[in-house]
């Protein structure tokens, strides 16, 4: 009870705000290596993760807390800040400490920011599949998902019906939603494959080595993933 989101966010920041603070003190004790490298670290750290995805979970509380629905653009917008910054950043920092070229950070860091939006969108749909206490969490949180947007805007009384659940959202609920919304479901999956799709073109471009390989099979892991929904939605 005492750790709820807002206090969870609050105590993120003071770690981001402890981190950024040795990071500096290293800096300017000489204690680091690459001491540039080291700021641009820190500048793409805040500026291109902690700033982005801070926003995109503060929009989802707002929403989260109203009963109208923002644009199907607000909320795709909102699903790529959550995941695919950090994404990116992380692959663009491994480039960064590889002495990699700036060409191959640059693609490595559309990379990560393609393949991060697929994995949030699958993420997303996940929710709507699992099979256990916290399947449709989303739905019982009235969390403004693309998908319940989409589900909102085809039919905004059915989805209504849902949603006035709340918690009290069963499993067989969140069966029949799948079900009378399966064109959605569908819709979205075929965005994180146009996605997934986007990364690999990117990593295409860099040399071979060991992280690729992983990479890759984390590739085939959400391909595989988005197969098994849309078997299951079929």
């Amino acid at each position: 009870e005492k750790w709820d989101i807002p206090s969870a966010i609050v105590g993120g920041d003071i770690l981001h705000s402890i981190i950024h603070g040795h990071i500096l003190r290293s800096i300017e004790q000489d204690r680091i290596k690459y001491p540039q490298l080291s700021i641009q670290f820190l500048r793409d750290l805040i500026y291109m993760v902690e700033l982005k995805i801070g926003s995109s979970v503060i929009d989802e509380m707002f929403w989260a807390k109203q009963d109208d629905m923002p644009s199907l653009d607000q909320s795709l917008e909102i699903t790529a800040g959550k995941t695919a910054p950090l994404f990116a950043f992380s692959a663009a920092a491994g480039s960064y400490l590889a002495n990699q070229s700036q060409a191959i950070t640059d693609d490595m860091f559309k990379m990560g920011k393609h393949l991060g939006y697929a994995f949030q969108l699958i993420d997303d749909v996940s929710d709507y599949f699992t099979n256990n206490k916290d399947t449709g969490g989303d739905l019982k949180e009235d969390k403004k998902t693309p998908i319940l947007v989409m589900a909102n805007k085809k039919d905004p009384i059915l989805t209504n019906e849902f949603r006035k659940k709340n918690g009290e959202v069963t499993s067989e609920d969140v069966t029949n939603f799948r079900s009378i919304f399966r064109a959605e479901f569908t819709q979205i999956l075929t965005w994180a494959r146009k996605e997934l799709t986007s990364a690999q073109q990117y990593l295409d471009k860099v040399p071979p080595n060991q992280g690729k390989e992983l990479i890759v099979s984390f590739f085939s892991l959400l391909k595989l993933q988005i197969k098994e929904f849309e078997s299951q939605l079929n």
